[in-house]
């Protein structure tokens, strides 16, 4: 990962992946943010999609809940750079050979805390703009929808 941001150089250690848990507590994450949206919200029942429910969205199944899910340790020099919502923006770039996708979960504050989201999946060598945030967990791993 390196920063995007003009003049502004990431150093060895200005950006980690700290194991925060087991993905079965991500799962448990996931599943609160599903389970707290109503299952026919009242402003849907018109025939649009205004609002989230459970009619409309399908629950977030990690396939390995035994596997660890990660949260950034940035340097204080990286946490000075933030922006106004708290992220910076950079390019990822995976080297890996047939590593798992790296799944971004926003958390349960977020609009959508019941989904993950890529960052980085079959893309070997190639970059990928996006952003970092203390508050986001990361997972490398994949999911299904039910």
């Amino acid at each position: 990962v390196t920063s995007s941001k003009y003049d502004f150089t990431f150093k060895d250690g200005d950006v980690l992946f700290e194991e925060a848990g087991s993905s079965a507590e991500l799962q448990q994450m996931l599943d609160d943010g599903y389970y707290a949206l109503p299952v026919n919200a009242e402003e849907n029942k018109n025939g649009g999609y205004l609002v989230h429910d459970q009619s409309h969205e399908k629950r977030v199944i990690l396939d390995d809940p035994d596997i660890p899910y990660f949260r950034l340790k940035l340097s204080e020099r990286v946490i000075n750079e933030l922006d106004e919502m708290g992220r910076i923006d950079v390019y990822f770039l995976d080297l890996r050979e047939g590593g798992q996708p790296l799944m971004m979960y926003y958390g349960l504050e977020s609009n959508s805390p019941f989904s993950m989201y890529p960052v980085l999946r079959d893309q070997k060598g190639t970059g990928v703009y996006g952003s970092l945030a203390p508050d986001h967990l990361y997972y490398f791993g994949t999911y299904h929808l039910e």
